[in-house]
């Protein structure tokens, strides 16, 4: 497999079944399907991104809510699971998807997007480190992991306010102490 053509669309409900085997296939755990599952049943606006390539739903991202204490203007989502099966893997598949999913969260008028995952790869897609926002992460991860990054012309609060979380993330990752 040289290059992909990969097709970006909203997840729709027959894709489900597939979604379901890319995460447990990639993580080696049933966690993030079900935490995926778990999201889907909210009554929450959501993003739900597949790259189908030929023909096979190979690759989700999901995007949810995310709160900022005292921020109720403030509209954000977190990027949070991606994963493309492994054959397709280091093909530009992700990458393509998360330019496809901040291009989506823009026309949706999203002030900004979360992420946890690698300090030198998301930077590329305009993500900075969450800590200087001052911004209070509750979870028990690596605050080199947690980034941010702004889709609209307007700046990003600075505050020691508290992300919020919908129940599903609450069960997915550890609390701080």
């Amino acid at each position: 497999m040289s290059s992909l053509s990969p097709t970006f669309r909203i997840a729709r409900v027959h894709d489900e079944d597939a979604i379901r085997k890319i995460y447990i296939q990639v993580f080696e755990r049933p966690q993030e399907a079900q935490f995926v599952e778990a999201i889907r049943h909210l009554d929450c606006d959501r993003l739900s991104l597949v790259a189908e390539i030929d023909g096979q739903v190979s690759a989700h991202l999901l995007a949810s809510p995310v709160y900022l204490d005292n921020h109720a203007d403030l509209k954000l989502m977190i990027l949070e699971p991606m994963a493309v099966i492994p054959k397709c893997q280091g093909y530009g598949v992700g990458s393509a998807m998360v330019n496809v999913a901040l291009e989506q969260l823009r026309q949706r008028k999203y002030d900004a997007t979360i992420v946890i995952g690698l300090a030198d790869y998301y930077p590329r897609f305009g993500f900075r480190i969450l800590e200087p926002f001052g911004w209070q992460w509750p979870f028990a991860v690596d605050a080199q992991v947690v980034q941010v990054a702004p889709l609209r012309a307007k700046p990003l609060p600075i505050t020691h306010d508290t992300l919020r979380f919908s129940e599903p993330f609450n069960r997915l990752f550890t609390p701080r102490d």
